[in-house]
Parts: C-alpha cells; structure tokens; sequence
C-alpha cells in the first residue's frame, strides 16, 4: 500500500495533495517535553532529513463538505528493510514543541544529500515562517500564554517577535492560525515542495476533527483544501 502511494505522491504531490487528506506522524513519541518523550526530543531537535512512508490509514476518514470523502494517509518515518517497490522518499523534518519553536535550513550541504520535499508537524495555533533563498530557513513556532496547560490560549503576538527576530531579513512565507483554523477544531498540514529558484509551501485543509463514526475519528475538510502558502500571516 505504501508503495503505491508513495508513487503516486512523487509523481504529482501537488495533484495528490488536492485529493488525499496527509496527516503528519513522522514523530516516534509525544510532542512535549515530558521525560517520556525524550527519545523523540533527542532525535529531531534540530529538524532532520528522514526517509518517508505514506501509509493509508484504517482509522480515520475525511468527509467533504457539501459531499463526498477523502482518503487519509500518513506521512512516517520509514523502518525495516524496503522491498524493491517501496518508493521511499527523503524528506526535511521539522518538529513541534510545546511553548517553543524551532528552526532549520532545508540545505543539503547540513543535511546530505538533502532532499525535494518537506513537513513539519499538524500546525494547530502555531505558525510556520520560511525566508528566501534556494536553500531557505524554515521555523515551527509555538507559544502559549501561561504555560503549557491545556487548552491554553495561542500567543501570536510573542511567535510574530520570534518570527521577527529569527527571520532578520524579512519571511517569504508565514502562515498563522488566522488562515488556517476559523474554528477551534481546525488544523492544516504544512509541506513544501523544491523548485528551480527554491521552494514553493502549502497547506492543506483546514481539517476539523468532528468525533468518531463506526469507530474511526472522522474528520471534515472542504472540496478545495490545498492552498500556496504566502506572506499575509
């Protein structure tokens, strides 16, 4: 099944993005940074360039508002030995941390033999920044207000002067919770793509988690849920 999937993905994975619901579980642990999550802290840290997956998966679906469905897969990490129709691919990963962010340059020359794509984790109240450049600095930004607790309130204006300070030259690309989650329920995906001049980046939904049917999470997207990042925030 991966196999099929990564294939189609590589061959148009702006096309299959259109049609197939990607959800980010590259992670081995948890996204805190609590002592059980210290492998996956270790790990990722600072981004990596890890060998991907696409998985169908049996546990979620995705309705279409106004009608219809979308499949869901998931992006992992690849493990065990590949068959000769796998259709790996390598990707630059960029993870999420509670009250943090952190950044990495999509370079090969930091990441050999550095890659044509790139994810970072569900952005749900974080916002993404990607500056200029063919090899561009990207960053996954998370602050809360009053710690990490639960349900705590997203603090944009505290991740727009980290994004100021990180990005001194200025962002290509910053997406925040304003484009992506009208609702509270809502998440997107963020991925980018390598181009000639650089790097394109989108996001793909946004997704509203809406409970279970016949013992599945569903989810809920709408017929056009691939977007091209830009700059408005």
């Amino acid at each position: 099944m991966s196999g099929g999937a990564n294939k189609d993905f590589l061959a148009n994975p702006v096309g299959w993005m259109r049609n197939n619901l990607l959800i980010i579980d590259i992670q081995t642990g948890g996204t805190d940074t609590s002592a059980a999550d210290r492998g996956y802290i270790l790990k990722y840290d600072q981004g990596a360039l890890v060998t991907c997956n696409i998985d169908r998966d049996p546990s979620r679906t995705a309705q279409v508002t106004g009608g219809g469905t979308r499949q869901v897969y998931r992006v992992k990490e690849a493990t065990g030995t590949a068959h000769r129709y796998a259709h790996r691919f390598q990707a630059y990963y960029l993870p999420f941390f509670s009250n943090a962010f952190r950044t990495m340059r999509l370079d090969p020359a930091l990441f050999p033999p550095g890659a044509d794509f790139f994810f970072t984790d569900t952005v749900n109240g974080c916002s993404f920044a990607a500056g200029p450049g063919q090899n561009p600095k990207v960053g996954h930004f998370n602050r809360t207000v009053g710690g990490v607790d639960p349900g705590a309130a997203i603090d944009q204006a505290t991740m727009n002067n980290d994004i100021a300070a990180e990005f001194g030259m200025g962002t290509d690309v910053k997406l925040t919770k304003a484009s992506y989650k009208p609702i509270a329920t809502c998440y997107a995906t963020v991925f980018g793509i390598r181009n000639n001049a650089g790097w394109d980046f989108y996001w793909q939904g946004p997704r509203e988690w809406v409970g279970m049917k016949n013992g599945e999470k569903e989810f809920k997207v709408p017929v056009n849920m691939l977007h091209q990042c830009d700059n408005n925030g």
